[in-house]
């Protein structure tokens, strides 16, 4: 059997040699020294793993297999953390390479997976949102109030690290249940509970899709709150959650926060942030994109803290769509068409949007960029402002008192804004570009700076025949570069479509 393996692994049927493997050395153990480096190298081949058909939630008792019987070598460890990685089981990948570590403590594959994976486990955004002192004083009054109403029972929604389910518990709450995706949120949130001394029993974390949670009739909630609002307002779906939590989890009369939002629009001059979604032909040294090509980006917005980027206002900050939540729900898709009065001269380069979301009737957040908010709002630090760009290479050139029209078009999962004239529909191939992409291939400087370089390179090498291996990332133009200066041009890493 253990021979079977290694014509198996000779001919590419990883899979195969790896259950004949492991059949062989379960069946007799005294075949393992025998056959321990031809084993230890298909495990070594991890791309061998990942090219097998079966999926890695499957790989995994046969990993662990291998790891009880070769319980002292790096090889299946690794083979089994990477496995554990790719089936979305991040605690017990980060598990496995500190087991690792402890055999080989010097392993730099451990080591930086290790800590990759820590990294990873909590989203920076996170960090945001628990010092955005506005924030957390608007959600704790709204729960503070709802609770004294008599609303004692709670549901957190997207819980991430149970800051507001404990706001609850602390206002007085009886009974609190937190949700969230995320394994390693839900276990960051039930330490919180923890070290911030919330009564025994008052908190219940689930690592569960609240669309999935059940409760009995008399389990009911009569206060649902969620922070699942991203800088576009509807970027994580919260019209949805909110909605089945609201017909399926809270008794008759119960309470949503937030409960309703109100979007802004003001037209930007800024040849910075058209930079980061619209290609500049003239810094392409000479390069062209195929006219049949239109690039699209990755993202339907950036998000930016536009005070921190160059632009000027071409237009007041603009009321333009209002809707309940989650009642909205029911009348997406939805359009909205309406007029931006301009108050300067100037070009289109982008549309800025932000929100303001009331979390009960005395009390609403916004993420406006202004350092006041007239109408008494709280202005929130943890959110960017969502910026449109259109695709248009000449940006469109207003006049001070042009009525520019604008449409806002909402679905249950974004908004999108833009400009009412823009062509819609072109029969051209598009490919998705992200922003970096974009910001790189605009730079005209460095550019210029490695078209330059190549050249030299090249000219000293062979008489500008050289080869030349291209390790770019994403959207590169170094190989056309080289390839113009004449070398032979391989491309390797290279993301194009």
């Amino acid at each position: 059997m253990a021979r079977e393996a290694m014509i198996a692994h000779v001919s590419r049927d990883y899979l195969g040699a790896l259950r004949r493997y492991l059949f062989a050395f379960k069946v007799q153990p005294s075949l393992a020294p025998h056959f321990h480096e031809e084993f230890m190298t298909l495990l070594r081949d991890s791309s061998s793993l990942e090219s097998t058909s079966l999926p890695p939630r499957d790989l995994l008792p046969l990993l662990t297999l291998a790891v009880s019987l070769f319980p002292d070598e790096p090889e299946p460890l690794a083979a089994l953390a990477t496995v554990q990685y790719k089936s979305g089981a991040l605690r017990s990948s980060i598990s496995t390479w500190e087991k690792l570590l402890k055999i080989s403590p010097l392993s730099l594959l451990a080591l930086e997976s290790r800590d990759n994976l820590c990294s990873s486990m909590v989203d920076r955004w996170h960090f945001r949102m628990l010092n955005d002192e506005q924030r957390n004083r608007g959600f704790q009054e709204a729960i503070g109030r709802a609770v004294a109403e008599g609303r004692k029972t709670v549901l957190d929604v997207g819980c991430g690290t149970g800051f507001l389910s404990i706001l609850a518990a602390r206002e007085g709450a009886v009974r609190v249940v937190g949700c969230d995706l995320n394994e390693a949120m839900c276990e960051m949130a039930r330490e919180a509970v923890n070290v911030n001394r919330v009564r025994e029993g008052v908190v219940e974390v689930l690592n569960v899709n609240s669309k999935n949670l059940t409760l009995k009739e008399e389990e009911r909630v009569g206060l649902v709150v969620s922070e699942t609002a991203d800088c576009g307002l509807l970027g994580e779906r919260m019209l949805g959650s909110l909605q089945s939590a609201k017909e399926t989890l809270t008794v008759s009369g119960g309470r949503i926060v937030p409960s309703k939002a109100r979007l802004h629009v003001m037209l930007l001059a800024s040849p910075f942030l058209k930079s980061m979604c619209v290609i500049n032909p003239a810094a392409l040294v000479g390069f062209e994109i195929p006219s049949s090509l239109r690039l699209e980006p990755l993202d339907p917005y950036l998000c930016e803290y536009i005070r921190e980027c160059p632009y000027s206002p071409l237009s007041a900050q603009t009321p333009s769509l209002q809707f309940d939540i989650p009642e909205a729900l029911d009348a997406l898709p939805h359009v909205v068409g309406f007029p931006v009065t301009a108050t300067q001269d100037g070009s289109v380069d982008a549309i800025a949007m932000w929100w303001d979301m009331w979390l009960d009737d005395d009390c609403f957040i916004t993420t406006t960029p202004h350092r006041e908010c007239a109408s008494g709002g709280k202005i929130c630090s943890a959110w960017e402002q969502a910026v449109f760009v259109p695709p248009n290479q000449v940006s469109p050139v207003i006049s001070k008192g042009d009525a520019v029209l604008i449409d806002v078009a909402c679905t249950p999962k974004c908004v999108h804004v833009r400009l009412s004239a823009e062509p819609q529909g072109l029969q051209q191939r598009s490919v998705s570009v992200g922003e970096r992409d974009v910001s790189v291939l605009n730079d005209k400087g460095r550019n210029q700076a490695y078209d330059k370089a190549i050249r030299k390179a090249l000219a000293q090498v062979r008489g500008g025949r050289g080869r030349a291996v291209d390790l770019s990332r994403g959207w590169s133009i170094t190989c056309l570069m080289a390839a113009r200066a004449g070398a032979r041009t391989f491309l390797e890493d290279c993301r194009l479509p």
